[in-house]
């Protein structure tokens, strides 16, 4: 048997990051689904404009938005602990 710990201090990767502090209503649509449904789309920034009119929560436009600037879907979400952890045989150097 083996057992494993997660150390990244997030539930799941899936979350962009870019919802942490905010109240998500249960219907909106998870950011990994919007931006699967733009890539799948072939949505392409340079050439098409995006309108979205039932835009709700705006999970499609920032999406896009993050597609348009070549942001990492992670790059938004705060460093896990493990980062964050002090080596304190390296502090001193």
């Amino acid at each position: 048997m083996q057992l494993y710990r997660v150390l990244s201090g997030i539930p799941s990767l899936h979350k962009r990051g870019y919802r942490a502090d905010m109240a998500v209503h249960a219907a909106a649509l998870k950011e990994n689904l919007a931006a699967a449904m733009l890539l799948h789309a072939q949505y392409d920034p340079t050439t098409q404009v995006l309108c979205d009119p039932m835009c709700g929560s705006g999970t499609i436009p920032i999406e896009a938005a993050l597609i348009a600037t070549n942001t990492a879907p992670g790059l938004l979400r705060p460093p896990p602990p493990l980062a964050r952890w002090r080596n304190e045989e390296y502090a001193e150097a």
